[in-house]
């Protein structure tokens, strides 16, 4: 079995950020501020795939435990999007995309969650 690497993504809740989450808009309406929200992102299927999009984490050794908390700084979104466009033809990880960087620009911790 290959690996299938995704996103974990926590942070508390913001009013402006309620359209980048899990569900739809109308179950957060109760949801007072600070709440910590997690969300999950991307899905990223195979060994070679899921090591790519490691590296454009600023991960080397995506079974190295101790680089599973990402930061945020190390994030080349340039070369996530070239990743994207090589992988993804129909675009199904765009708005996983347009959510990680809005976490990101919102100080969300984002972990690297690898299976497999």
């Amino acid at each position: 079995m290959g690996m299938f690497a995704e996103l974990l993504c926590i942070g508390p809740f913001k009013n402006e950020l309620v359209e980048h989450y899990e569900y739809n808009q109308d179950y957060y309406t109760e949801t007072k501020q600070s709440t910590p929200i997690i969300s999950l992102l991307f899905g990223i299927d195979g060994n070679r795939k899921s090591k790519e999009f490691a590296r454009s984490l600023g991960i080397d050794d995506p079974w190295n435990f101790n680089q599973h908390l990402i930061d945020n700084q190390s994030i080349d979104f340039a070369k996530i999007e070239e990743f994207l466009a090589s992988c993804d033809p129909g675009q199904q990880y765009k708005r996983d995309y347009e959510r990680l960087v809005a976490f990101v620009k919102h100080g969300y911790s984002i972990y690297f969650l690898p299976n497999g």
